[in-house]
C-alpha cells in the first residue's frame, strides 16, 4: 500500500504541474505533451497496482473487502473518462482550442483529486 500512496503523491504532483501549465495564456507544446504523458503514464500504473491488489485479495482466504472492490471498479471507469478526455483532446485540438482545453483539463484535474482522495480514505492511506 506504500507504492500506491507514493503514486497518489507522484499524481498530485503531475496534476499540479498540469494545473500550472494551462494556467499561461499559450500551450507550450512541449512541456505539455511530457507533463500529459506523465500523468498517464502514472496513472496506469496506480490502476495496475489496484489491478494487482484486487487479484491478491481474490485469491487470499480474506477475500476482497467491499472498499477495495468499489475502489477498483471506480478506477475501471475513471480509465474510460480518461480515455475519452485523451482522445477529445489530441494536440491538434488543444492547440486549436486551448481555453476549452483549459477548461476540459480543470473538470479532469478536480475528478483525478476526488478519486485519488476517494482511493486514499477507502484503504486508508497517507
Amino acid at each position: 500500500m506504500e507504492h500506491l500512496a507514493s503514486m497518489h503523491l507522484k499524481l498530485r504532483v503531475l496534476i499540479a504541474d498540469l494545473a500550472n501549465e494551462t494556467s499561461k495564456p499559450a500551450p507550450d507544446m512541449p512541456a505539455l505533451s511530457a507533463i500529459r504523458l506523465k500523468l498517464s503514464q502514472t496513472s496506469r500504473a496506480r490502476a495496475t497496482r489496484l489491478e494487482m491488489m484486487f487479484d491478491g485479495a481474490r485469491a487470499s482466504a480474506a477475500g476482497v473487502s467491499p472498499e477495495l472492490a468499489r475502489v477498483v471498479d471506480d478506477a475501471r471507469q475513471a480509465r474510460l473518462f480518461s480515455a475519452a478526455h485523451i482522445g477529445k483532446w489530441t494536440l491538434r485540438a488543444i492547440e486549436a482550442d486551448w481555453e476549452g482545453y483549459c477548461r476540459a483539463s480543470a473538470n479532469m484535474r478536480t475528478f483525478m483529486l476526488s478519486q485519488i482522495d476517494a482511493e486514499a480514505k477507502a484503504l486508508k492511506l497517507p
